[in-house]
């Protein structure tokens, strides 16, 4: 009997130590995982940090004083760059358009920032200078020649005022042949002057308006051509007459007058040619004095020959 039991005994024994020991059927026992585990030393008690709570103020200590009040030392403080000033800011506004007109003054007024200097080129740095231009003399000229008489610029020679009687009109030389004369002008000026004979023997020797009869239109009076006393431009005439009433266009080379009556007026005059009797005279209105006369005077142009 007891060896029938024997088996079963040894099965429960060996159930019971399985289940003691805690050993699992596959894979390693416990204690060999636990004493496979490294384990650790103790850190001695002299490499133990001790975190000391330290006073607020020790903040400003210096290091010796922390030092020795058991504190460790400050960390040494990182060099940090400077903080712009705010001067040396920039600041990027956006200007109104009209703002570049305005003056530096009122710019910074206007919390803008003034307007960088203008740079004027030096004046050796320029292109090659060159003398301006002076202003056109007002220029003096005498002139001289024969005086040509004709009814137009384009119309046919009549003749040239006689050298026998300038208030003739000397045709191929049957009148003492033709006048020379010589005059002084400032063709930008514009004023009356004198024209002088150079030839005939004259005395005066001054061309010009023998009367001072009053001219006008719708008037027949007339002032004959011939030599007269010297007088002064724009001046009224004496009985004697007026020599300084001629005007030249250089352009045209004509010779026109200009005459002054006694109140100063300056009517519009034409010379007039009388063929019958050849003579030359100034009238205000040359269909009046033929009117009046009978005679059939024509308008006739003084040009330098």
């Amino acid at each position: 009997m007891f060896s029938r039991s024997l088996p079963v005994f040894l099965a429960v024994v060996a159930l019971i130590a399985i289940f003691a020991n805690a050993i699992p059927l596959e894979g390693p026992t416990k204690r060999s995982t636990i004493a496979s585990r490294a384990v650790k030393p103790k850190p001695s008690p002299s490499s133990k940090t001790t975190h000391k709570r330290e006073p607020f103020e020790a903040r400003e200590w210096s290091n010796a004083k922390r030092m020795a009040a058991g504190l460790s030392p400050r960390a040494p403080t990182p060099a940090h760059k400077p903080a712009p000033s705010p001067s040396a800011k920039t600041t990027h506004k956006r200007e109104p358009l009209e703002s570049r007109e305005w003056s530096n003054s009122k710019r910074m007024a206007a919390g803008l920032s003034p307007r960088a200097p203008k740079v004027r080129p030096s004046p050796s740095l320029t292109k090659r200078q060159y003398p301006s231009p002076s202003p056109a003399p007002n220029p003096v000229q005498t002139l001289s020649g024969r005086i040509m008489i004709k009814t137009s610029s384009s119309a046919p020679l009549i003749g040239y005022v006689s050298g026998g009687s300038p208030a003739r009109v000397d045709v191929q030389g049957k009148y003492g042949g033709d006048l020379t004369i010589q005059f002084t002008t400032q063709l930008n000026n514009g004023s009356p002057f004198n024209l002088v004979a150079t030839n005939g023997g004259f005395n005066p020797k001054y061309i010009g308006g023998s009367s001072d009869q009053y001219l006008s239109s719708h008037s027949s009076a007339n002032v004959p051509i011939t030599n007269v006393p010297a007088t002064l431009a724009y001046q009224r005439p004496t009985s004697e007459g007026a020599s300084a009433i001629w005007m030249y266009n250089p352009s045209t080379k004509q010779i026109t007058p200009r005459w002054t009556n006694i109140d100063g007026g300056a009517p519009n005059v034409v010379i007039g040619y009388n063929w019958h009797s050849n003579s030359l005279f100034l009238t205000g209105d040359l269909a009046v004095y033929n009117a009046a006369t009978g005679n059939n005077a024509i308008a006739v142009e003084f040009f330098l020959a």
